[in-house]
């Protein structure tokens, strides 16, 4: 990854914040990242830390690669990625808990477009664009949460054969948060389309 172009002063400020970080960050960086220079530091931060962060390339990461069902660090919900095209994208195949209390099924309610809101979160599109730049490395996604209605930039780096991590992040990914997915086999049986019917009382 290139770094991009600055001049000096801005470029020196940047690798001192980068110094600082774990350390004494934001506090002491974010009182450098004032004046002319604040949007290149932020981008040549961004680059450096994309640069440390995303782990070395040991091979290739096996066949089946980010591809296939992942279930999240809560277990709660499970994610089948796929190939969309020339990038991978990630859909809702299963759920711990896909109805209300009174059978209905849980639906996108959250979603920022009203129009989208009666979306049944079983099959719900949450991951798109992700684009591979490395064995086990994809890049440039998105990622939505349900929960809140919100979307967020993403990458994925695959630890272990079995093991993703899933960067969500707003703006740079300093300032995101990291979930642990594991790989595991496909549901039985996927996301149910419709409400439960109760069986009446008596």
């Amino acid at each position: 990854m290139e770094v991009p172009p600055v001049p000096i002063d801005c470029r020196a400020v940047a690798l001192l914040c980068m110094g600082e970080l774990g350390v004494t960050w934001p506090k002491r960086c974010v009182a450098l990242l004032r004046g002319d220079c604040t949007v290149r530091i932020v981008r040549v931060v961004a680059s450096l830390w994309l640069l440390v962060s995303l782990p070395l390339q040991a091979g290739p990461a096996g066949q089946q690669g980010a591809l296939g069902v992942w279930i999240n660090d809560k277990s709660t919900v499970a994610v089948r990625i796929a190939d969309c095209g020339s990038e991978l994208c990630g859909r809702i195949v299963w759920l711990a808990k896909p109805y209300h209390g009174n059978g209905a099924l849980k639906r996108d309610r959250h979603n920022p477009n009203p129009g989208k809101r009666e979306q049944p979160l079983c099959g719900l599109q949450v991951l798109e664009g992700f684009q591979q730049t490395a064995a086990r490395s994809w890049v440039d996604g998105l990622i939505y949460d349900p929960r809140k209605g919100k979307t967020y930039h993403s990458y994925l780096t695959l630890a272990e054969p079995d093991q993703l991590r899933v960067r969500a992040y707003v703006l740079l990914p300093l300032f995101g948060k990291t979930q642990i997915w594991h790989r595991t086999v496909p549901p039985a049986h996927e996301c149910p389309r419709h409400s439960r019917t109760r069986s009446p009382a008596g």
